[in-house]
């Protein structure tokens, strides 16, 4: 299973149809850029975590590149970059769709249990 930090992908493709709806997404956007530079730098310096993160998230994209220094750093700079043009709403509404979808994530991960 891929980690929750990758449902921000097709989001991306939301942003450019519509800033408007993609704004609902900003606390999603916001909590998975910072645990996810959290994550990446502990991937980065802590090999028994990257361990770890590997056996539990098999389809991470990080873990068959070569040059892992790079990507961690690169996806920092990804999440940085993202959470920086994201277009800010922290309104009720979009509390509601983040935790729509980090509820639709769990019960995915739940019924396409391949890990």
């Amino acid at each position: 299973m891929f980690p929750i930090s990758y449902l921000i992908f097709p989001l991306i493709f939301v942003y450019f149809y519509d800033e408007k709806i993609a704004s609902y997404f900003y606390p999603f956007v916001l909590i998975s850029s910072l645990i996810g530079i959290i994550i990446n730098i502990l991937l980065l310096t802590y090999i028994p975590f990257r361990k770890t993160f590997y056996n539990y998230f098999p389809c991470s994209l990080s873990i068959k590149s070569n040059f892992k220094i790079v990507f961690y750093i690169s996806f920092i700079f990804l999440k940085l970059f993202i959470w920086y043009y994201w277009p800010k709403n922290t309104s009720k509404k979009a509390y509601i769709y983040s935790i729509m979808l980090i509820l639709f994530y769990f019960i995915f991960r739940v019924f396409n249990n391949t890990s």
